[in-house]
Formats: structure tokens, C-alpha cells, sequence
């Protein structure tokens, strides 16, 4: 018993003496307290650390737990921020209404017609318990040229560069009209902003948009000529008539006259208040009112030779408003060719009786010329007879 003892006690010393030697070799082995983390100097001094698995896990849920957090008390802050600033601008608002007692609208078409009047119905209020005095009124619109003005009304006055409301009583409500013209050209949407300035207190303004439904630009063109057929040298007159038939007043239409043949050219005649250039084949009309019609006349002589067939002119008619479309108009004449005739010769009679001659060549009397002549004869020798009979007669009446 005693020798197993010893023995056991010998393999217990002999692995002591070995960890031991180990221990002074390779580096002491410490358990940090609050990291568990191990930690192992090696002999050449460098140091490995090593997290446990358990801990690594436990440390990792742990940070993911802290940022959730951190980014929930981030959002929580935002949140909090902006239902501070949605407070402060109620609160803005709500301190602004009951500074400012006065309320305004503006109402006006959803569609207004290019070239017409807009009529806008302004309404102010007073919802407070004092009147309101000197309120200022103004307009303005995104077409600068669209002139407008206040329509009378009780306890309005107008000034040299304002509009003046004299008073608003406590629960009284005013209704204004804004009258506005629109240019006849207008195609844009129309924006009209109205203010009310109060002498003590807030301004406010409202705004009213409205499409627009722009005016239309057309007009006509017909072309008349003075005959339906003509024969070479002779003058062919023509007529242009030209009328707005759109709603839109038209600006600097351009006429053009033209032959579809070569060598023949038309010519205006001048009219007062239109244009003509130097070639006389254009004409330049500077205005024409809706409905109005305008008259223009060309002519033309038609050469001596070459000339036969169907004769086109036309018309070309252009107007800053229509653009770059033509309207064209068309006039045919028929020309007839021109038989060519001989030179006559003079006749030559010889003597009553004697054969006519033409070109140098004997025409036959015919009978109705004998008939003639004698007729010719038997009347001058009834003459003669009555002649010589009135002396006769004259000596019987004296016996």
C-alpha cells in the first residue's frame, strides 16, 4: 500500500515539477476579471488574447443591443424635434389669427376668354371685436400688360397709386370687384394676386389662376376676273377680296400676285392704306378687323403672240397671325388663238357696166347687179321725161 503511494506520489510530483516547468518556460496564465478574456505571453513577448465563444456571443448580442438602442433614442429625438416645430407654427398661426382678424378670399373663372374682361370677386371680413381701419388693396397679374381696375364701392377710396378701404366694423364683410382686360393675343394661363394691408396689423394676399382659351385667326381669300375667255393683247382686270373671318384682328398680311405661265405678270392697282412694292406683285395690308373685308385689283395685258389655252392666276395671302400658312386663291381665263387675215386690196370699178376687178382678176356681173342697174337706168330716164315735160305743161295752163 504504502509502495502505491509512493508511486502515485512520484507521477503526481513528476507532472507538478513538468507543468511547473512549462509555467517558467512559455509564460504565466492569468484570467482577467470582468473581460473573460485569456491572455498568454509568449517568450518573445508578444501577447494573444482570445475571447472565449460563450463570451464572444453574450459581447456581441450586447453591442447590437446598445446600438438599437442608441438609434431608437436618435429617432425618439427627431420625433420629439419635429412635433416642437409643428407646435411652434400652430401656435405661429394661431397667435397670427388672433392678431389679425381679417380675413380675405378671391374668386374668379376657371377659363377666361383671350380679349375679354376677368371679373374677380375679392371678399374681406373682420372677425375681430375692434374695426379695422385703412386697409390697403392691391392686385397684381403674370401678364404685365393686362390692365385692371376697382369698381366703385361704398367706402372705397382710390388714390394716385393705391386703393384705399376705409374701415371695417367688427363682424362686417365687404364684397370688391377687380375687373381685369385681357389681351386679345393672350394664350398663357392668367395668375391674379390680390393684397390687403391693414394699417395695424398683417398683410395678407391670396391668388386665383385661370387657363385661357385664345381667340382664333382666320380669314378668306376669293379672286374674280372680268371675263371668262380673252384673245392675245387684250387686258384682263382682276379682284381680290380678303376678309377676317376669325375673332383675332390680323397684323401685316402679305399678298402675292402670279400667272402660272412664264412671261405674263399681274400688277396691283393702288388702294389707299396698302402698300405696294416696287415690282407691283405684292401687296402689304397692315391691319384687318374681325369681319372686315378688304378689296384688292390687279390687271394684266396678254402678250400679242404665244398665248392660248387656259390662263391660271393665283393669289398667295400670308398674316402675322396665321403664320406660315397660305391661303390661295385661283382665277382661270380661256385665251383663244387669233386666225391670221390678208391685207384687203382696193376694188376698182370701171365704168358703169364694166367687170369689177379684185387682185387683177375679172369678176362676172352677177344678176342681182344687172337688176340693179337697171333699175339705176329706167329711174333716170323717168327724170329726164319730167323734165323735159314741165315747159309743156306751163305754155297749156297760159292758153
Amino acid at each position: 500500500m504504502k509502495k502505491r503511494i509512493r508511486k502515485h506520489a512520484g507521477e503526481a510530483a513528476a507532472v507538478i515539477f513538468t507543468l511547473l516547468f512549462l509555467c517558467g518556460n512559455w509564460g504565466n496564465c492569468e484570467k482577467v476579471s470582468g473581460a473573460d478574456v485569456e491572455k498568454m505571453e509568449l517568450s518573445d513577448g508578444t501577447v494573444n488574447a482570445e475571447l472565449w465563444d460563450g463570451e464572444q456571443s453574450r459581447q456581441e448580442v450586447t453591442d447590437t443591443e446598445e446600438k438599437q438602442e442608441e438609434k431608437e433614442k436618435e429617432d425618439t429625438e427627431e420625433t420629439q424635434e419635429e412635433v416642437t416645430e409643428e407646435n411652434k407654427e400652430e401656435s405661429a398661426e394661431e397667435e397670427e389669427e388672433i392678431k389679425n382678424p381679417l380675413t380675405l378670399l378671391l374668386n374668379g373663372e376657371p377659363v377666361l376668354k383671350a380679349g375679354e374682361a376677368a371679373v374677380y370677386e375679392v371678399t374681406l371680413k373682420n372677425t375681430g371685436e375692434e374695426k379695422i381701419s385703412d386697409i390697403i388693396l392691391n392686385s397684381a397679374f403674370s401678364c404685365p400688360k393686362v390692365t385692371w381696375q376697382w369698381q366703385e364701392a361704398s367706402g372705397l377710396n382710390f388714390l394716385e397709386d393705391r386703393s384705399v378701404l376705409s374701415v371695417l366694423e367688427p363682424g362686417q364683410e365687404v364684397l370688391l370687384f377687380l375687373t381685369a382686360q385681357l389681351l386679345p393675343e393672350q394664350k398663357e394661363p392668367l395668375t391674379c394676386t390680390v393684397t390687403a394691408s391693414p394699417e395695424d396689423g398683417v398683410s395678407l394676399e391670396v391668388v386665383w389662376t385661370s387657363e385661357i382659351e385664345p381667340l382664333k385667326a382666320d380669314f378668306s381669300v376669293e379672286k374674280i376676273a372680268d371675263r371668262s375667255t380673252a384673245v392675245a393683247g387684250e387686258e384682263i382686270s382682276y379682284e381680290i377680296r380678303i376678309q377676317n373671318t376669325g375673332e383675332l384682328t390680323l397684323h401685316s398680311l402679305i399678298t402675292t400676285e402670279r400667272f402660272l405661265k412664264e412671261g405674263i405678270r399681274a400688277e396691283f392697282v393702288e388702294k389707299e392704306g396698302v402698300e405696294l412694292n416696287e415690282a407691283k406683285d405684292k401687296a402689304f395690308i397692315p391691319i384687318l378687323n374681325p369681319g372686315e373685308c378688304i378689296v384688292l385689283k390687279a390687271k394684266v395685258k396678254l402678250p400679242e403672240r404665244g398665248v392660248e389655252g387656259e390662263l391660271l392666276n393665283e393669289v398667295i395671302v400670308l398674316s402675322k397671325e396665321t403664320g406660315e400658312r397660305e391661303v390661295t386663291a385661283q382665277a382661270s381665263v380661256q385665251t383663244l388663238k387669233v386666225l391670221d387675215t390678208p391685207t384687203p386690196v382696193p376694188v376698182q370699178i370701171q365704168g358703169g357696166t364694166s367687170a369689177i376687178q379684185y387682185e387683177g382678176k375679172e369678176i362676172p356681173k352677177t344678176e342681182d347687179r344687172t337688176k340693179t342697174e337697171k333699175m339705176h337706168s329706167l329711174l333716170a330716164a323717168s327724170a329726164m321725161l319730167c323734165i323735159l315735160l314741165v315747159p309743156v305743161l306751163k305754155g297749156k295752163r297760159k292758153h
